[in-house]
């Protein structure tokens, strides 16, 4: 199960910044426009076929770190929860983003992408040893019934002036 989108990646992140990582160094250079329209198979008529190779391949490489990313979040997953999940919270879309951005980078990653991705591993090495939750059972129902509602009832008074002593 692929928890984020390039779509979703290049929304959370700065598609320039997406495009330079992305390109394989084999290709020419593109620009964001171009990313965001092959991401979303938008009209490139006005790009050069070299300008088109270096974005098709640009986006086989997020697919992949996306892929990639959406592996490390399984194998952390598998150990509490039944996979596929029914549906991808945004916690997990978000650290999917933040793991990819990271592989992107190979080994050129800045300490804030670094960090970003350190806190991703960490989130999901503790809903693997049952520190944090995805807020659903491991059949991947809610883990909060519907039903559960808050019930006041009306009762006296906790504190009353004749029923203390001092200080009220």
């Amino acid at each position: 199960m692929q928890y984020a989108t390039p779509a979703q990646l290049i929304d959370r992140f700065d598609a320039q910044e997406l495009a330079q990582v992305s390109v394989p160094k084999e290709h020419v250079s593109i620009d964001a426009a171009l990313l965001k329209l092959t991401v979303t198979a938008g009209d490139r008529s006005s790009y050069t076929a070299d300008e088109i190779a270096a974005a098709d391949a640009a986006l086989v490489k997020i697919n992949r770190a996306l892929s990639d990313a959406s592996g490390v979040i399984d194998s952390r997953l598998e150990t509490r929860y039944q996979l596929p999940l029914s549906s991808v919270s945004l916690i997990l879309e978000q650290y999917c983003c933040d793991i990819a951005r990271y592989n992107l980078y190979d080994d050129h990653a800045t300490d804030h992408i670094t960090k970003r991705y350190d806190d991703a591993v960490q989130f999901l090495n503790d809903v693997s040893e049952g520190k944090k939750n995805l807020g659903i059972d491991e059949n991947n129902n809610s883990a909060t019934p519907e039903d559960d509602v808050v019930d006041f009832t009306e009762g006296s008074n906790v504190f009353d002036r004749k029923d203390s002593t001092s200080f009220i």
